[in-house]
């Protein structure tokens, strides 16, 4: 099956989708965990959360890539600058707390 893949003609054209492309991702994640959330309250295993993520988000890598592939870098973009707070988050948590700096 081939999808029909979108020309873009102006730069403007690339960073709206782009950022169009973060913007959906977040909301499709958080809906995804709502759904996850709902399926565990009916006895649904822990594990089908992580999976229903994984799944939800190579599809969505996979049909963005094709048909709007600045959508596509937008959700690899978010992911990155993520990946990247939270590691911040960390390296500062891991600082402060591995010091001896919190009050006893």
């Amino acid at each position: 099956m081939r999808f029909p893949r979108k020309r873009y003609d102006t730069n403007s054209e690339r960073s709206n989708d782009f950022l169009t492309g973060a913007v959906v991702w977040g909301i499709a994640n958080l809906v995804l965990g709502v759904v996850a959330s709902l399926l565990g309250a009916y006895g649904l295993p822990a594990e089908a959360f992580g999976v229903l993520v994984l799944v939800g988000n190579i599809l969505y890598l996979l049909y963005f890539g094709q048909t709007r592939p600045w959508f596509a870098f937008g959700a690899i973009g978010c992911l990155g600058a993520l990946l990247l707070l939270s590691f911040a988050a960390f390296a500062f948590v891991a600082t402060v707390c591995g010091t001896g700096l919190t009050p006893a």
